[in-house]
């Protein structure tokens, strides 16, 4: 009974170091090159920085090029991300290993991630905003440059280069309608202190304007 029982224990152990070297001979370690490249406007562009996964743990990165080469076992499965792409994924148990090297050419997707607005401010609130606006104290060069944008020179040629908006434009309308609806009926007073009727009435008058109407 114990020779029985000794056979079978060495039975099983050739055949699990059997199984075991044959793991060790079907795995392999290789030389994985590639490029990292994405379509963009029927071009191609390098996808510079990626991050090179084998399993959990980074092994790489791709450089300015998009170029990348790392060690892999033929039992490997290899992430590539990079910011603002699609994950890839690689097989390594897929690719044709040529003496004990490969190559590999990576076409990345574009990932469109429309992230919600985030606002900085340099303090916590409006409060505080308040607060430190009031204790500024400018110094020369800065009330220099306040003085210099607030001239009316400065702000007459800033405003000419500024359409008025639709509130300004519908306010305009109202006050010459309003104008014209004060005067219904009647003829308007002249002003003969308005200097600028009076150079318009003038310069009528010379061009003979005046009489041909």
């Amino acid at each position: 009974m114990r020779k029985l029982n000794f056979l079978l224990l060495t039975v099983l152990l050739t055949s699990s170091l059997s199984c075991f070297t044959q793991s060790l001979d079907s795995s392999y370690v290789f030389q994985l090159s590639g490029v990292l490249s994405q379509l963009d406007n029927e071009q191609l562009h390098p996808v510079p920085y990626a991050q090179i996964y084998v399993g959990e743990e980074v092994e790489g990165f791709s450089n300015e090029n998009g170029f990348f080469s790392i060690p892999v076992t033929n039992r490997d499965t290899i992430y590539i991300n990079a910011l603002g792409k699609k994950e890839y994924v690689i097989e390594t148990e897929k690719i044709t290993v040529d003496n004990n090297k490969a190559t590999v050419l990576v076409e990345m997707e574009e990932n469109a991630i429309n992230l919600p607005k985030l606002y900085v401010y340099p303090w916590p609130s409006k409060t505080h905003f308040k607060y430190e606006f009031l204790a500024l104290v400018p110094n020369d060069s800065i009330q220099r440059q306040i003085n210099r944008h607030l001239e009316r020179r400065v702000i007459n040629d800033l405003s000419k280069g500024f359409e008025m908006d639709g509130r300004e434009q519908g306010s305009l309308a109202l006050k010459q309608q309003a104008a014209s609806y004060y005067y219904l009926g009647q003829n308007k007073p002249m002003n003969i202190l308005d200097v600028g009727a009076w150079s318009k009435f003038i310069s009528a008058l010379k061009n003979g304007e005046v009489f041909k109407q």
